[in-house]
C-alpha cells in the first residue's frame, strides 16, 4: 500500500462526517486553507515517521507510517458549549470509525484540545482543534 493509497483510504473513511472538499491531504507544498464556511475540517498528513521491519526470519516485512490527522472546527455562531459539544461528537464519530477500520492499528492524541491557527499564525479564538497520530502498518512492502 503506497502513501497515496493510505491517504485516499483515510479520506474515504472520513467523508461521512465532513462536507465535500473539507477533507484535505497536506502535501506540504500546497497552502492549506480551512474556511469557516466549510467547517468542520479534517487535515491528513503523512508524518515523517516511518519504520520498516524485515519481520520474522526476514520473510514478512512491514512498514508502519505515522499519519497526522487534524480535526478543526469553528464557532460558526455557536456558544462555547455548543461548539465544544459539536467538536466532541465529531471527534467521537471519527475515532469510532477509525478504530473499527483495519487501517489504523494505533491512534493517539498528539495535542490537547485547543485553538487552531489563523492566517497570521496566531491562535484563532473562534476555532477548536486536536491533532492525532495514527500508526498505519502495511504488510505488502
Amino acid at each position: 500500500m503506497s502513501e497515496t493509497t493510505i491517504q485516499a483510504r483515510l479520506k474515504a473513511l472520513l467523508l461521512p462526517w465532513f462536507t465535500e472538499g473539507s477533507v484535505l491531504i497536506n502535501d506540504y507544498r500546497t497552502p492549506q486553507i480551512a474556511s469557516r464556511e466549510l467547517a468542520p475540517w479534517a487535515i491528513i498528513a503523512l508524518a515523517d515517521e516511518v519504520v520498516f521491519l524485515p519481520g520474522e526470519s526476514w520473510s514478512n516485512p512491514s512498514a508502519t507510517y505515522g499519519v497526522f490527522l487534524n480535526l478543526v472546527d469553528y464557532r460558526r455562531g455557536r456558544s462555547d458549549e455548543a461548539m465544544l459539544n459539536g467538536f466532541q461528537e465529531l471527534r467521537q464519530n471519527v475515532l469510532a470509525a477509525l478504530i473499527v477500520n483495519p487501517l489504523a492499528n494505533r491512534i493517539e492524541a498528539a495535542t490537547a484540545l485547543g485553538p487552531y491557527f489563523a492566517e497570521d499564525g496566531e491562535p484563532d479564538p473562534d476555532s477548536i482543534a486536536q491533532r492525532f497520530v495514527l500508526d498505519v502498518t502495511d504488510y505488502e512492502v
